[in-house]
């Protein structure tokens, strides 16, 4: 361990100085014992007797009395005969349920299996769970602060827009309006959402946009100028990086 700034064998490297004692120096308990194979006298420390582990006085003894035996886990072992291909195969005691001897043999089993319809039971059952728990939102979950979301983001996740996103994706016919590209596409507006968002709280100027944040967010839905797909255009998200607009669209 190194020493403190002020102690007397302190060095600016961090490093011990010569003739540098350990503070457990001649603590260490030593005990001899005899090598089980050659039957030379050895010593080792008394840490290193636990579970009886000194028995041999060298690595070279340990190897050489040990060589030929078979492990305790072997040992344990048992033949069983695979239900798909008919070969033996050993288990450990763990494995005592084990049927196939490879993962082949299990997949190959399964073939011609078709699993079970759920019952209405089961399925009563599983709707009531997801009732009793469902997933937490809002004030509900852990993360709320009070409703810090701002009203653009919230917009952008109601229904409405996932809909008007997916009816001008269709009246394009799901390609890139100008590369004819069918992968990745987004769909842009013309007039930027922003300026929609701006122009909408600016309408309704009467409400706050944090104390009647749930009044705004119903207007929303009945607003036209937000789902008007005639606003829309769709783009790869390669030609709509292109566009390079300064504000949101």
């Amino acid at each position: 361990m190194a020493f403190k700034i002020g102690h007397q064998k302190y060095t600016t490297k961090g490093e011990f100085k010569k003739g540098h004692i350990g503070w457990n120096a001649g603590t260490s308990i030593w005990l001899e014992f005899n090598c089980l194979f050659c039957g030379e006298k050895f010593k080792t420390r008394k840490c290193h007797t636990h579970n009886g582990i000194a028995k041999y006085c060298s690595k070279k003894c340990c190897d050489v009395a040990k060589k030929g035996q078979i492990r305790l886990d072997m040992r344990q072992r048992t033949i069983k005969i695979c239900q798909q291909c008919g070969i033996s195969f050993e288990i450990r005691p763990c494995e005592k349920d084990k049927k196939f001897c490879s993962r082949k043999c299990v997949n190959n089993s399964r073939i011609g299996i078709k699993r079970l319809p759920f019952t209405q039971e089961h399925k009563d059952l599983i709707g009531k769970a997801n009732k009793l728990a469902p997933h937490p939102s809002g004030k509900y979950h852990s993360h709320w602060k009070g409703g810090i979301t701002p009203l653009y983001n919230i917009f952008r996740n109601l229904d409405e827009y996932k809909k008007w996103r997916m009816d001008c994706l269709k009246r394009d016919w799901f390609k890139c309006q100008k590369c004819n590209s069918k992968i990745k596409l987004e769909v842009h507006h013309i007039k930027s959402f922003a300026e929609l968002v701006a122009e909408f709280l600016q309408e309704y100027n009467q409400f706050s946009p944090f104390e009647d944040r749930d009044t705004l967010i119903r207007l929303a839905f009945n607003w036209q100028p937000f789902w008007d797909i005639d606003n829309g255009i769709t783009y790869c998200q390669k030609c709509h990086k292109s566009l390079r607009r300064k504000v949101k669209c």
